[in-house]
């Protein structure tokens, strides 16, 4: 998955670049890493592929997650939303580290 990441976040870094992330290919690039981050939210959490994120259902999430999800899902295809999800990747990645570091303990 984080290959894939990397790869979409390229392309989409590219459309960004020609300030065409309104295109249908950018559109359709930005909802798979916007899936992708959700996923990898889920997976964090143990959750299953289909269970909403919810409050009360994430343990572990960066701060003010639920706030920024309904942020970018208002501005997914636009330049700040693609830089809040690229943010949270970041974030939800580091996490993921932590989380596999405390369990070799």
């Amino acid at each position: 998955m984080k290959a894939r990441m990397s790869e979409l976040e390229e392309q989409i870094d590219q459309h960004s670049k020609n300030r065409t992330l309104n295109s249908i290919d950018a559109i359709k690039l930005l909802d798979e890493y916007y899936e992708g981050l959700l996923y990898l939210m889920r997976t964090l959490n143990d959750l299953e592929p289909n269970v909403e994120l919810k409050a009360d259902n994430i343990q572990i999430g960066p701060l003010n997650f639920i706030e920024r999800i309904k942020y970018i899902e208002q501005r997914k295809h636009h330049f700040m939303g693609y830089q809040q999800m690229k943010t949270m990747l970041v974030e939800i990645n580091k996490l993921i580290a932590i989380k596999s570091i405390k369990k070799k303990r």
